[in-house]
């Protein structure tokens, strides 16, 4: 084998490794309920459902947001307090989540998010925490399959070598 052969071979290697780890990752977006979040939030906020009543994480949201506000309402639940938008952008700004907008938001989430029954809400609940299971699932299956091309790719890597040093 030439020297030229080498290069050529590394070089179909390297592009081969390259498309076997750059493979794009799928779109975790369908897995998600941004209505239902917001429904809980809204619902939450109003006073009629109590985050810590529904085993909810606010690490189950999809949306950072979401789930800083989620977070929030339940921290002021357990205090005793209302919570008005007021009191859960003073939370946000104790968490660090600022910005602009995040008034105007806020104030979307509680006055303008139409939430369901406390049945419905229920099943929102049930749903989010659904759907965060099936992201972290997914999030399990894309490192197990890049271990596995990251070992085709180096066992595949060590045949070259062998070959190179003639073994």
């Amino acid at each position: 084998m030439t020297y030229l052969d080498r290069i050529e071979e590394t070089v179909v290697r390297e592009i081969r490794l390259a498309g076997l780890l750059n493979e794009p990752a799928p779109n975790d977006r369908a897995l998600c309920d941004l209505d239902a979040e917001a429904e809980l939030c809204s619902a939450a906020m109003a006073g009629d459902v109590v985050p810590s009543e529904l085993d909810l994480p606010g690490s189950e949201f999809y949306s950072d947001l979401l789930a800083h506000v989620w977070v929030a309402v339940d921290a002021l639940d357990e205090l005793g307090r209302e919570p008005t938008v007021e009191m859960v952008l003073v939370a946000l700004d104790a968490s660090g989540f600022r910005g602009p907008l995040l008034e105007r938001e806020v104030e979307r989430i509680r006055w303008a998010q139409p939430y369901a029954s406390p049945e419905g809400i229920r099943a929102r609940a049930a749903r989010i925490r659904e759907l965060a299971r099936k992201r972290r699932l997914l999030k399990s299956l894309e490192r197990l399959t890049l271990d596995v091309r990251m070992g085709l790719a180096l066992s595949e890597a060590r045949i070259t070598l062998e070959r190179l040093a003639g073994l």
